[in-house]
């Protein structure tokens, strides 16, 4: 009693902490699919919010490129009808004074008649490639040809004569030009007071001849770069003009200056620096303050500020930067009506309630309620999907504690279960064995009588007796000592060719007494045409003489016994029957096992180990064969065995 209670104890025990484990585990999944949900939430609405913001900033910088086109189309505008107001004026040719134009000649070749001369001390030289550093020149007038000092930047100063008609006619060009080279002189000059790098200079003044040549084409005058010095002190720039009547010489022009003031005499530049970058800064926060207007204000429409394909590029890249690829549907609307969507549907409250929104233009001052809301069809699959490996991991832990669980109480009620026909074979054993042991010490007492001694018939019919409970007892013991060689896989089988029919009408006549003793009949159906197999005879006979003796005990009266043999597909079939008991379906599943005895009601009114049909059930497959059973209660049973007529290799 004590060790049922504790058999009972563990299984509950262990049936608890299963089911504690399991609900463990339920919960922790429950925990793992919330906070992955959350993080998809966190996900979406951080994708929103950006795409709202970069929405917004695409807005401004579309908004600035229009004011910003609209600013040099009104420069332009100015620039032209300036252009058409100018006239030009020719002058005659005059002496001009010294101080108010400066022009650079440099001869073509080497080979040049100008030779260098010396001028206050100083040389001036020039190369092919032009005059090297820049020079400024003043001029006098003589009778047949111009004089002309020409001074670069350190001092050095050269006479050159021109003739007069040149001389005539650049300063008539040069006039003419100079209303445009003060505009693209000053940047240059400005830049150079805030000390810019040299190649950023490089860069302005490239930019600056572009624009001027193309200004000045009606002229057929050419601009282009006549050189840099970059290993004087400074950096100057010259600016080079070829014209149809001079072609012997470049000229290098640097811009006019006015006459020298002796008082503070940088004073203009910075007042120009200063100047300029004050209309600059103001142009800018003009820009800007227009520009935030519209987008604070928000005056455009929302067809206007939001495109559809803009929209669902920057939504899907966001999303996508995200982990989040499943497919989903959008709209944009305010409270009265829908703006547009990317699905076909007329009935919207679920998708609305179901999804995520965010506020398009929050930074309007007058926000116009535009919102985007954004819905999942999948979200659930999604999730789950990411946690496949947390399903998995924990479906096998749960799977193999079941199985640890189902096969520790499954080997607990096999040992219980073993134990209990353990003592059941021990008490049928003992039984078995005490029952010939007692008649043959009978018999043996009976023998020691004088009486019994005279009479021969007595003393033989005792012996007779011991005989038969001798052999009964060494077949119980073989029986034991067979199912243990079974069990070990140690059986060998001496094959031989066996005639079934002779087999069975041996078998028959050893079990004819005791079925007499119970009133019993046996028909006999030998039908096979070929009776012969290969088998051990042995063993085929103690597979019939087993399988005869059940159907003669459980039969409780007047047995009927059926014995049918016939061929069937290279098989021998053997077919034994009775009209006995019967047996339940539990009983059939059960009946091949080791030391299981169908109940009766009385432990002991059937004899047997519960040995014969795990042992017919062994040898027959060890012959090849199989064996099948069918039964009724209150009907009977019947057991067909397939034996082959010539085993296969």
């Amino acid at each position: 009693m004590y060790q049922k209670m504790n058999f009972r104890n563990i299984i509950i025990f262990m049936l608890i902490a299963m089911i504690g484990l399991i609900t463990f585990q339920w919960y922790w999944i429950e925990n793992a699919i919330s906070v992955r949900q959350e993080q998809f939430d966190r996900n979406v609405n951080d994708a929103l919010q950006e795409t709202v913001k970069k929405i917004e900033k695409q807005e401004i910088i579309f908004l600035a490129n229009q004011k910003m086109k609209i600013e040099e189309q009104k420069k332009l505008l100015a620039i032209t009808q300036k252009k058409q107001e100018k006239k030009r004026v020719y002058k005659p040719a005059k002496v001009e004074h010294p101080e108010d134009f400066g022009v650079i000649f440099a001869p073509e070749s080497p080979e040049s008649p100008v030779q260098p001369q010396m001028y206050k001390g100083y040389n001036a030289y020039y190369t092919p490639q032009g005059i090297e550093p820049l020079a400024k020149v003043r001029s006098r007038a003589g009778r047949g040809n111009n004089t002309v000092a020409v001074t670069d930047v350190f001092g050095a100063t050269r006479l050159l004569e021109i003739p007069g008609r040149q001389m005539d006619l650049i300063k008539e060009m040069l006039e003419e030009q100079n209303i445009a080279l003060e505009d693209l002189n000053q940047p240059m000059r400005n830049n150079l007071m805030r000390q810019k790098t040299a190649e950023d200079l490089v860069k302005e003044f490239n930019r600056q001849v572009l624009v001027l040549n193309k200004n000045m084409n009606e002229s057929h005058q050419i601009l282009s770069i006549d050189g840099i010095d970059e290993h004087s002190t400074g950096i100057s720039f010259g600016y080079t003009f070829t014209t149809p009547v001079i072609d012997s010489s470049h000229i290098v022009y640097t811009k006019p200056r006015k006459k020298r003031v002796t008082q503070a005499p940088k004073a203009e530049p910075i007042a120009t620096v200063e100047q300029e970058n004050m209309e600059r800064t103001k142009n800018k926060a003009e820009l800007v303050k227009d520009v935030l207007t519209d987008v604070i204000h928000g005056s455009r429409d929302i067809h206007e500020r939001l495109d559809r394909i803009s929209l669902d590029t920057l939504l899907k890249k966001e999303l996508k930067s995200r982990g989040i690829s499943i497919p989903y549907q959008y709209i944009v609307k305010n409270p009265s009506n829908m703006i547009f969507a990317s699905f076909a549907e007329n009935s919207i409250p679920n998708f609305v309630r179901d999804a995520y929104k965010a506020q398009l233009f929050p930074s309007d001052l007058q926000p116009q309620n535009h919102y985007l809301y954004v819905h999942f069809p999948n979200t659930q699959g999604f999730i789950l999907r990411n946690m496949w490996t947390v399903f998995a991991s924990s479906v096998f832990l749960i799977l193999m504690i079941g199985g640890i669980f189902y096969t520790s109480v499954n080997t607990m009620l096999k040992q219980k279960k073993l134990a209990t026909i353990k003592n059941d074979f021990i008490n049928n054993m003992t039984h078995e064995f005490k029952t010939p042991i007692s008649t043959i010490s009978l018999a043996v007492e009976v023998m020691k009588d004088n009486e019994v001694k005279k009479d021969s018939s007595k003393m033989n019919r005792y012996l007779n007796i011991i005989q038969d409970e001798n052999r009964r007892l060494g077949t119980q013991v073989e029986k034991v000592l067979q199912m243990a060689l079974l069990d070990k896989g140690d059986v060998k089988l001496k094959l031989e060719r066996v005639n079934i029919h002779e087999t069975i009408e041996q078998v028959l006549h050893n079990l004819s007494v005791q079925i007499e003793q119970k009133n019993g009949t046996v028909n006999l159906e030998l039908d096979a045409d070929n009776p012969e197999i290969e088998a051990d005879d042995v063993h085929v006979t103690n597979i019939i003489y087993n399988l005869l003796d059940n159907a003669n005990k459980y039969s409780p009266e007047n047995p009927e016994i059926t014995i049918k043999t016939e061929n069937e597909e290279g098989f021998l079939k053997i077919i034994i029957a009775d009209k006995g008991i019967g047996m339940t379906k539990e009983q059939l599943n059960k009946i091949f096992e080791r030391f299981y005895r169908v109940p009766t009601g009385n432990l002991h009114d059937v004899k047997g180990f519960g040995l014969g049909l795990s042992y017919v059930k062994k040898m027959v497959e060890s012959h090849q064969g199989m064996i099948n059973v069918e039964s009724k209660i209150g009907e009977g049973s019947s057991f067909e065995v397939y034996l082959p007529l010539n085993r296969r290799v």
